[in-house]
């Protein structure tokens, strides 16, 4: 059975145009990979980022805006990567904070720690050849 050219260019044409429409933000984030409890990966500006010179690092802006604005935490991680990744891990004591800390000055994003199952190795007697 042969189908004329222009229903499949129309048929490809169309979801073209359609998927041309979607945006990132059309796609919900669902995951079902299992999250730790109150625990964050935050992303802080790098100092090249920011334009003016400040005495505090990226670091401690954040700590002293989470203290100043009473959101319990605990450090558990800080990563200093000029260029590739700075911020740090962190604990809240509510998770409910999780909102403020993405309206922090200086935070680019969070991000919930995920656990993944170790992979385990299993030894066969293709192994053995």
């Amino acid at each position: 059975m042969k189908t004329p050219l222009w229903i499949l260019l129309s048929t490809l044409l169309g979801t073209r145009f359609a998927i041309g429409k979607l945006t990132p933000s059309h796609i919900k984030k669902v995951t079902t990979i299992p999250t730790v409890p109150n625990k964050f990966i935050v992303e802080v500006e790098s100092p090249v980022d920011i334009p003016t010179k400040r005495s505090l690092s990226p670091h401690e802006e954040l700590y002293a805006s989470l203290k100043k604005r009473r959101i319990g935490f605990e450090v558990n991680k800080e990563y200093d990567s000029q260029g590739l990744f700075v911020g740090a891990a962190l604990t809240l004591t509510d998770a409910k904070d999780a909102a403020a800390l993405l309206n922090t000055t200086g935070v680019k994003a969070i991000r919930p720690v995920q656990t993944f199952k170790r992979p385990v190795y299993a030894l066969t007697l293709a192994h053995l050849d």
